[in-house]
């Protein structure tokens, strides 16, 4: 189960660094924009106005990537999936099957946790 929240935060911090990415490139296009503007030559204005909606666009989605970092890793924690088998659920495994450390108990015993039966 470690190997899952690892998984989930890995995938997610390389998702919140390639839109980081993609937010300072757009923001260094537009300084150049601008510089080229200041130097006078021609510069497309709508081309200049897609990039600013282009830059807000990629803010808002960082900051939301951002909250979801912070609330999945909680919601992880706090899932009743990872949570140890109770010593009833075991109890009743054991009596259950023959060998009780094995997939299949744990897997029983564990869908009856889940169903709130021990």
């Amino acid at each position: 189960m470690d190997l899952l929240i690892k998984n989930k935060k890995m995938s997610d911090d390389k998702k919140l660094k390639r839109k980081q990415k993609k937010f300072f490139k757009t923001a260094d296009q537009i300084s150049k924009n601008q510089d080229k503007r200041r130097a006078g030559k021609n510069v497309n204005k709508n081309q200049q106005d897609r990039k600013f909606k282009k830059l807000d666009k990629t803010a808002n989605q960082v900051s939301k990537l951002k909250k979801e970092k912070a609330s999945s890793a909680h919601e992880m924690v706090h899932s009743p999936l990872m949570k140890k088998l109770t010593a009833s659920c075991k109890a009743a495994a054991k009596r259950k099957f023959k060998v009780y450390p094995s997939a299949y108990a744990n897997m029983w015993a564990s869908k009856q946790q889940k169903k709130g039966k021990c």
